[in-house]
Parts: C-alpha cells; sequence; structure tokens
C-alpha cells in the first residue's frame, strides 16, 4: 500500500536524537569527570608539595644557623648518615620523607646517595615491590651552593583519584554509552511503529480511503492526543469532500432548470422573430430564467463573504428590537395573503453589535422559509426576549417541521429536504443563516421537541 520509501528505525529522527544526546551526554559527564579529576589532582599534588616545603622550611633555618652538618645529623635521627637500600625502601613504603644533603663541592654527606633530581620539582620513577611509583621530589640549593634534596612517595590520594577517573571514563565508554544506543533503538522502535502507523493511516487517506482512522489506546498519552487531533482532522476533511460533493450536484440541479428554460426561450425567440409580442414574452421569461441563476451566485458570493469574515468590519451598534419588529410587521400581509398568520413578541430596546443588513437578510431568509414549507393555515411566530446569558430571538411554526433524518444536514449548501427540487429555492437559505450566526459569535439550534420547524438563535447583547 505505501508508495513511500520504508525508513528503519536505525535511520528514524528518534533514534538519531537519542545517539547524539547520548553521546552529548557521556561527552559532557566526560569533560566534568576530567575537570574535577584534574582540580583534585592538582589540589592532591598541592597538598603534598606544602608538606614537603613545610620540611624545607625548618631545615633551611637549621641550616641557616648550623650548617650542612648539623642537618645531616638532625635528619640521620641518632641513626648512620647515609640511609641504606632497606631504609630507603622502608621509608618509601611508610611515606617518609627522602632526602639527600650535597656540598657545593660535590660530596653527598648524608641521606640516600643514589638519589637524583633537578633543580625546583620533578617525578622520578621508583620500583616498590615490583610496582612502579613516582617520587615528588625538590631540590633546593643554598647561597653557598649546598644542595637539599627532598622527596615522599606519591601519596595514595593522587593515584585513587587517577584510578577512579580511568574506571568512569570505562564506564562512560564502554557500558553507558553502549546502553543508551541499546535502550534507544528500543524506545526508537516503539515511537516508530506509532509514527508509521500514522504516516501508513495518512497515505492511505491520501489515496481516497477517506473512512481511515488511527486507533487511540487507553493511554492518553501525546501520542493519542495526535491520534485524536488527527482523527478530527480528518472527520473535518470527510465533511468537506462531502460538502463539496453536494455543492457540486446542488449547483448542477440549480443552474439545469433555468439554463435549460433560457435555451428553450432563446430558441422559441429565433423562431418567433415575426411576432413582437411573443418575442418580448419570451425575453422576460428569458430574464426570469438569467435573474434565478444570479439570485444562486449573488447568494454564493455573499456566503464566501461571510464565512471569510470580511463583513466583520461592517459591524456596529444596532438596535435589534426594532429591526426584527419593523421586518415582522412588514411580513404581516405576506402571511395572511397567503393564508397563514404571524404572531409578534419583541421585547423593546435589545441592541447589539453586529452587521444590520446581514441580520435583517437572517430574519428574512427564516420568514421566507416558513412561507414556503409550512402547511396551509400555518401559525408561524416572531419571538424577542432576554435570558441570562443575553437575547433569544425564536422564529418558528407549527408544523409539519422538518423529518429527522434530515435535520443533520440543513445548513449544507445547498441541501433540501425536497430532493426532487421541484419547490423554488437553492438551498442556500439556511447555511446562509447559519454563516451570519457564526460571524457574530450566535448560536442557532433547531428544537427537536416542537411540532413544526423552530429555531432558537442566542446571542449577545451590549
Amino acid at each position: 500500500m505505501s508508495s513511500t520509501p520504508s525508513t528503519s528505525v536505525f535511520r528514524s529522527a528518534v533514534f538519531k536524537l537519542i545517539i547524539v544526546s547520548s553521546a552529548s551526554f557521556v561527552l559532557v559527564m566526560l569533560f566534568i569527570i576530567w575537570l574535577l579529576g584534574a582540580l583534585a589532582l592538582n589540589t592532591e599534588e598541592q597538598r603534598q608539595k606544602d608538606q614537603i616545603l613545610a620540611e624545607q622550611a625548618w631545615i633551611e633555618e637549621l641550616y641557616k644557623q648550623q650548617g650542612a652538618q648539623a642537618i645531616a645529623r638532625e635528619l640521620a635521627d641518632g641513626g648512620p648518615f647515609f640511609m641504606s637500600e632497606d631504609k630507603y625502601q622502608s621509608r618509601l613504603k611508610k611515606g617518609e620523607l627522602i632526602y639527600q644533603i650535597q656540598l657545593a663541592s660535590g660530596t653527598i654527606i648524608g641521606g640516600y646517595p643514589s638519589l637524583k633530581a633537578t633543580s625546583g620539582w620533578s617525578l622520578l620513577p621508583i620500583d616498590i615491590d615490583g610496582h612502579t611509583r613516582q617520587l615528588v621530589v625538590h631540590k633546593a640549593t643554598s647561597e653557598l651552593g649546598d644542595h637539599l634534596i627532598l622527596g615522599k612517595i606519591r601519596a595514595q590520594g593522587y593515584d585513587g583519584i587517577k584510578q577512579l577517573r580511568r574506571i568512569s571514563t570505562f564506564f562512560l565508554l564502554v557500558i553507558a554509552f553502549p546502553l543508551a544506543i541499546v535502550t534507544g533503538y528500543f524506545v526508537s522502535r516503539k515511537v516508530f511503529k506509532r509514527l508509521q502507523t500514522i504516516s501508513n493511516t495518512a497515505e492511505a487517506v491520501g489515496q481516497g480511503e477517506f473512512e481511515q482512522r488511527l486507533t487511540i489506546s487507553k493511554k492518553s498519552d501525546e501520542f493519542d492526543r495526535l491520534s485524536s487531533s488527527i482523527n478530527d482532522m480528518l472527520d473535518n476533511l470527510q465533511d468537506l469532500q462531502r460538502n463539496i460533493e453536494s455543492v457540486s450536484v446542488g449547483i448542477a440541479h440549480d443552474l439545469k432548470t433555468p439554463l435549460t428554460q433560457l435555451d428553450a426561450r432563446l430558441q422559441m425567440i429565433k423562431q418567433d422573430t415575426d411576432s413582437p409580442d411573443k418575442v418580448e414574452k419570451h425575453a422576460d421569461a428569458a430574464r426570469r430564467s438569467v435573474n434565478k441563476i444570479l439570485t444562486t451566485f449573488s447568494a454564493l458570493l455573499r456566503l464566501g463573504e461571510i464565512e471569510a469574515g470580511k463583513r466583520k468590519t461592517d459591524f456596529a451598534q444596532f438596535n435589534l428590537s426594532t429591526l426584527a419588529l419593523d421586518i415582522a410587521e412588514s411580513y404581516e400581509p405576506v402571511f395572511a395573503d397567503v393564508g397563514k398568520s404571524l404572531d409578534i413578541s419583541i421585547l423593546p430596546n435589545i441592541k447589539i453589535n453586529g452587521d444590520q443588513d446581514l441580520f435583517a437578510q437572517l430574519i428574512i431568509n427564516l420568514l421566507e422559509n416558513i412561507i414556503e414549507h409550512s402547511h396551509q393555515g400555518a401559525e408561524a411566530w416572531i419571538r424577542l426576549q432576554l435570558n441570562q446569558h443575553g437575547a433569544v430571538l425564536q422564529i418558528g411554526d407549527d408544523g409539519p417541521g422538518i423529518p429527522e433524518q434530515h435535520r443533520d444536514r440543513i445548513f449544507e449548501r445547498f441541501y433540501r429536504v425536497d430532493q426532487s427540487r421541484s419547490k423554488q429555492g437553492n438551498g442556500l437559505g439556511l447555511s446562509l443563516v447559519k454563516s451570519i450566526c457564526n460571524l457574530h459569535d450566535a448560536q442557532i439550534v433547531l428544537l427537536t421537541q416542537q411540532s413544526g420547524t423552530v429555531f432558537d438563535i442566542y446571542i449577545s447583547v451590549n
């Protein structure tokens, strides 16, 4: 059924978004881990250097007072001036200070003889029980050229921080990111499946299957809300399609008769050219046929203007009571001429904001509808009252009413209860009424529990 190329889960936007988001998260976390690790390492390194410098400070003070030999005696702490290999290894394991005292002549007078260092700070790789560690060393030189080298094995905390950073990096790159990809795949597949259903339904509708609708689950998630909105849109499109078909058929029916009559009259004029009276009679009939056509198109144009909202620019305050009363009184003799009656009950001084000409058209259309479709001797009425929400304009008659199967469609363009179209009219009267109500934010309701046709129009008042 599908004519569009299928999209795999791996190429879907959701999967790509999850991968990009996961990768971004991993990169950010790596940056944070390495930044915090660098700060922690720097802090730990500075702490150890401070310890070494603190030891150096009192040694330098002793050197100034008593010289290099005194330092050698003090650091030896009663033992040999020179540190044996076993003593050196023992002090390293305990994290104690390693030192070397060297005179300006190059003679080593105390400490560990094999300790080598450059001026300032340096790191020396050393071996402790088969494991390579680092010795933090500081070499200071006095004014006389004597050298003092102090060192300590790098603290366990420093190595622990580096190990933690390595483990965290491994976890993010080898475990967390692949796990995010796998999770993203299953999440994307679920989302992709639902989106594919929506896509297939839209494609089916595009190919003319207007009855297709999306299934809505009980989860009430965003996909269900989207599906519900799409279903509502498809319902509206289907109604619009039916309306277009109805309008097309209506125009064809309503123009066929006057055009046929016009054609016939033109042929008669051609045949009766020698009789001026007959030509005039045929011309009058042809003019009436043209007027029917023009009336239909005028109604369509006005309906289009109203639905486009162009007539809102003519809105102004007017007295609806006066307008309704004037029209009703002018129609009383018309009703009497056709053997029907019109009862008038208008509450005075009800003012609204809107287009007065359009409201006049609304009232006239409903009254004309009663004259055309009510039974002989019918009793009709027009009433204008107030309620707690605004004004209520009611126009109705006592029968025979509109059959139930037609009530839902009476406001459609060109729809007529008289399917044979034997009566006059073009099926646009109630469509105009409905559009005028919509333009004025008014609500029109066909009352169902009535013997005749009764419309209630609810209008906001000033």
